[in-house]
């Protein structure tokens, strides 16, 4: 997803990508969507959760279900991430540890 492609949807406030095959969304892509509550990217061909994600500040509740989200420490980006105001639906690959558990037990814990 480019940086552009949601440009002028400034009072978007769901987006629903699920089954698309994204593998990459730009540290950018929802910059001027501040109003987003809920973003689903289930069943995309994202490996890591978009570190964009984590400046909305509406966002309620992220789908990153399905897939291979890989929970390393290559998830830094998402340091200090309020992940308990969050619902994150998804799993870590190959771990099978819910996303936001390993947010909080190891990124924002300073284990990474």
């Amino acid at each position: 997803m480019g940086d552009n492609d949601l440009i002028g949807l400034r009072n978007l406030k769901n987006i629903n990508l699920a089954y698309n095959p994204i593998k990459f969304i730009t540290n950018r892509a929802f910059q001027n969507n501040i109003h987003l509550t809920y973003v689903d990217l289930s069943h995309t061909s994202l490996t890591t959760i978009p570190s964009i994600v984590a400046m909305l500040p509406a966002l309620q509740t992220l789908r990153i279900e399905a897939y291979d989200i890989e929970c390393t420490c290559e998830l830094a980006s998402l340091k200090n991430w309020k992940v308990s105001a969050i619902q994150i639906l998804g799993q870590c690959y190959p771990a099978n540890e819910r996303i936001d558990q390993f947010i909080k037990t190891y990124i924002n814990a300073g284990r990474c």
